[in-house]
């Protein structure tokens, strides 16, 4: 018995249409994807490093300062840039709210204060511990 080869030419003109509908439905969304990655990466750690900031200035004015120069120094890396961030709120348009923190570490009462506003006199150190927290809010663009 003879074998006949086959023709297998038919799968080629397949090619084309398997590879568009890969960088249409795999490449391109995972591009964007790792661009929306980025910019959360980049908020959050844009969000640490102003709270640590406020924590080390000696005044709450210059604490909501620190945070915005803070917000518009990240806002020039070029993490920012790729995933294209946009402040959409904050103290004066930086991104960033500033709020205080106070925990009462013998009732565990947990008191806010913001955003951007400093806790209310008097200070009560001995039953209260304070921390900065800030806010993030911006917009992150499609790569």
């Amino acid at each position: 018995m003879r074998r006949r080869a086959r023709n297998c030419s038919g799968h080629l003109g397949e090619f084309p249409v398997a590879v568009f509908l890969l960088l249409f439905f795999v490449c391109f969304p995972a591009v964007n994807l790792l661009g929306l990655a980025t910019g959360a990466a980049t908020i959050y750690l844009l969000a640490h490093t102003s709270a640590t900031r406020a924590a080390a200035q000696e005044q709450y004015a210059n604490a909501l300062s620190g945070v915005k120069e803070e917000a518009e120094n990240f806002l020039k890396t070029g993490f920012a840039s790729f995933s294209r961030l946009k402040p959409s709120a904050g103290f004066e348009m930086c991104g960033c709210d500033l709020f205080v923190t106070a925990t009462n570490y013998r009732t565990q009462e947990v008191l806010t204060f913001g955003p951007n506003t400093p806790v209310p006199p008097p200070v009560d150190a001995s039953n209260f511990i304070y921390e900065y927290s800030c806010r993030t809010t911006f917009k992150v663009g499609p790569t």
